[in-house]
Order: C-alpha cells, then sequence, then structure tokens
C-alpha cells in the first residue's frame, strides 16, 4: 500500500487553480455488496464565489470510486472509471450560479476497495 499512497501524493500536485488539497490516505473498504460506503467525507462552511469548481480524484489499487461535489445547494456525483496499480483520476465538474457557503466533498465506494485515494478542488 506505501506504494500507491507515494505514487497517488506524487501526481496529486498542486497548481494555480489548487484550492484544496488532501494528501494520500490508504483505504481499505471490505464490502460485499454493492451499498455505497462514505470513505472520505469534507466538509467546510467557508464562502464560495460563483464560478466553475472541479474535484479531482486520484487512486491508485483497486475497487471502485464515486466522487461527491457539493457547494451549497448544489450537488453533483460522478462515476469514476475503477481504480488501478497504474493510477486512476475521476473529475466532478460543479457550476455554482451564486455566492454561497458549505463545501461537501465526499469520495465513496461500491464494493471492496484497497488503493491509495488523494484529492483537491480546483476553481476553474
Amino acid at each position: 500500500m506505501a506504494e500507491y499512497v507515494k505514487f497517488v501524493d506524487e501526481a496529486n500536485v498542486q497548481d494555480s487553480s489548487t484550492l484544496v488539497r488532501a494528501a494520500a490516505q490508504p483505504i481499505t473498504v471490505n464490502q460485499e455488496s454493492s451499498e455505497q460506503a462514505d470513505i472520505i467525507r469534507d466538509e467546510d462552511s467557508s464562502r464560495w464565489p460563483p464560478g466553475n469548481y472541479r474535484l479531482v480524484v486520484y487512486c491508485a489499487g483497486s475497487g471502485t470510486l464515486r466522487g461527491h461535489l457539493g457547494i451549497g445547494d448544489d450537488l453533483r456525483v460522478e462515476a469514476f472509471p475503477p481504480c488501478s496499480v497504474d493510477g486512476t483520476t475521476g473529475v466532478v465538474d460543479l457550476r455554482v450560479a451564486e455566492q454561497t457557503s458549505d463545501l461537501k466533498v465526499i469520495i465513496s465506494s461500491a464494493g471492496p476497495v484497497e488503493a491509495a485515494i488523494a484529492y483537491q478542488l480546483q476553481r476553474q
């Protein structure tokens, strides 16, 4: 798992559009059903100006993830390609029409996961 954490942290490079960056976490979910389990849930009550936001999720290992990006009353959920040993990137884009508060980033699993996961929120 250590090699997956290192790989994902190296992929999760902060640039000028990055607002929030979460370092890689090793995650293991032993769940055989297709029910969803939240494996990362971060919230922030700051004010968020109108604009286009992008959640970028990096994953290395195995399993299937979904990304949930919510700002104010706007919410978008996307299914990502399965995690792989060579690394996978998933993206959720969200347009916010007016200034609001309450950011929610949720990364959930559908079934078993054994992977390192990192993310960043960008303003486009």
